[in-house]
């Protein structure tokens, strides 16, 4: 009885290096955060964002997880840094707005 065979092709194990569509998911979700950092909050560290998650998206789809994660790490860190730099600068904005009102309010 020789039974029913292998598996047939293109069904196996995960990828070698992790799974590509964990990489690919991640780099496109962290491009689509790029580009709103681009447009929303810090335009500079966005553009590097962008690139980066492009790179990281092109990488996996090529099947280079190593150097995909990595490129995806920068991203991931670049985005971040711009966020909370942003978020910095519109608080102190609002402070000195709000200090600028009450200096010129007077009773």
């Amino acid at each position: 009885m020789g039974g029913f065979g292998g598996p047939p092709a293109g069904f196996g194990g995960p990828p070698p290096g992790g799974g590509s569509s964990d990489v690919a998911s991640s780099a496109s979700t962290w491009f689509v955060l790029s580009i709103l950092c681009t447009l929303l909050c810090c335009l500079p560290l966005g553009i590097v964002g962008i690139i980066f998650a492009n790179d990281a998206k092109n990488l996996a789809a090529r099947g280079d997880y190593a150097t995909a994660e990595q490129k995806l790490g920068t991203a991931k860190m670049v985005v971040i840094i711009g966020a909370v730099l942003s978020a910095l600068v519109w608080i102190l904005y609002i402070i000195l707005m709000a200090i600028g009102a009450m200096a010129s309010f007077r009773f």
